[in-house]
């Protein structure tokens, strides 16, 4: 390999590791909070905006743009660059360079205009935008104050309704398939009745259904046994039962009938 393919192939490796760097650097999220708020006019607030997950922004173009018109404060080229800022902004914000290395672009200013202040960092070509909608109220209105507006909750009749709506739709699901459980095991109950109860076996040999009786046809059943068991018992001395039964007068005569037998 000569020097030339050398210095050929060491500067495209450190081209790509520069920029595997730059592109692992420009993805993340801009998340800018609270997204909605009321306060006084001339007091001092801190407009939010960070990056999500953390990254240092120093060397990116880190920008605050009021109604998508107005320069508030712009970082650029690792310097503050104020030249264009609006007059109401002039000398009163505060944008903090140790706090960009960890992805804190938040703006620190006193509030006189009411509308949307936008936070923007751009890097390699991506601009990462998420903006704060201001309200300012007049001095001494007590009924102004901050209000806070999550993506994922609200406090407006809007998001109650939203949330009731999940609610609600939560609860019909999880019925609907407690039904459809319930009306599958009611099923399997029947198909399992039919198949296994009606021809199940006993001991015995005899199905179920003919071993299953009432106390009368039981108490029927054992007498009609018990008779026939009399009927054909036999006796000792090889004679039937019914041989064996007589009155006196019939056992006298048949005693004399036999001595005269034996006599004669």
């Amino acid at each position: 390999m000569t020097k030339y393919q050398l210095t050929t192939l060491w500067t495209t490796l450190c081209y790509t590791i520069l920029w595997s760097a730059v592109s692992a650097n420009t993805e993340f999220e801009l998340q800018c909070s609270p997204l909605q708020m009321e306060e006084i006019y001339g007091s001092k607030v801190i407009l939010h905006c960070n990056t999500m997950p953390p990254v240092n922004v120093t060397g990116m173009t880190v920008e605050w743009i009021y109604n998508d018109t107005y320069d508030v404060h712009i970082w650029r080229n690792g310097n503050h660059n104020l030249e264009g800022q609006k007059t109401e902004f002039k000398g009163e914000t505060t944008l903090l360079r140790e706090e960009l290395s960890k992805g804190n672009c938040s703006l620190s200013l006193p509030v006189t205009l009411t509308g949307k202040y936008r936070c923007s960092v751009r890097a390699e070509g991506v601009d990462h935008k998420c903006s704060i909608s201001v309200t300012v109220c007049p001095q001494g209105d007590k009924n102004c104050g901050r209000q806070v507006h999550d993506a994922r909750f609200s406090t407006t009749p809007g998001g109650i309704t939203l949330i009731l709506f999940f609610v609600a739709g939560a609860a019909v699901v999880g019925f609907l398939i407690w039904w459809k459980r319930r009306q599958l095991t009611n099923t399997f109950r029947t198909i399992f009745g039919r198949c296994f109860g009606e021809n199940q076996q006993v001991p015995g040999g005899g199905d179920q259904q003919d071993q299953d009786h009432t106390p009368e046809q039981a108490a029927n059943l054992l007498g009609n046994s018990d008779g026939q068991n009399t009927e054909n018992q036999q006796v000792q001395g090889g004679g039937d039962q019914q041989d064996q039964d007589h009155t006196p007068e019939q056992a006298a005569n048949l005693l004399g009938n036999s001595d005269g037998q034996n006599t004669g």
